[in-house]
Order: structure tokens, then C-alpha cells, then sequence
């Protein structure tokens, strides 16, 4: 039971990943970007049954599956 809920966390978190874009000059410089809009705090909820609030943790966070219900940025 454990390692199935352990596989479905992975799953939400990877589907709730911050887009990441890494571009690199013709110089040799990289910059990197994130997505922008609205993240959650450190302990504040980012996902669950119904939820309608932002489900990308602000950094360095990650939405962590809890159960059915709630989600939470850890």
C-alpha cells in the first residue's frame, strides 16, 4: 500500500513540476527561467479534491500529495 501511494505522489508531483526553460547564448552564458504566476507558501495547500488555488510551490517547495483531500507545499 505504501509504495502505491508513494507512486502516485511521484506521479502529482511530476505533473505539478514548475516549467523550467534553460537557454544557453552564443557566448556560453545560461539563463534559466521559471514559469510565471502564482505560487504557494511554504505549508500552504496546492492541491486536492476541489481545490482551485495555485498548485506550483514557491522554491524551493513541492506540492506533496497527502491524500484525497489536500496537498501541501513542503
Amino acid at each position: 500500500m505504501k509504495a502505491a501511494v508513494a507512486f502516485i505522489a511521484c506521479l502529482f508531483v511530476a505533473a505539478h513540476a514548475v516549467p523550467v526553460t534553460t537557454t544557453t547564448s552564443p557566448t556560453g552564458a545560461t539563463t534559466t527561467t521559471t514559469a510565471s504566476g502564482a505560487t504557494q507558501s511554504h505549508y500552504g495547500r496546492c492541491g486536492g479534491l476541489d481545490y482551485t488555488g495555485p498548485t506550483v510551490c514557491a522554491p524551493p517547495y513541492i506540492c506533496v500529495y497527502q491524500n484525497f483531500w489536500i496537498s501541501q507545499c513542503l
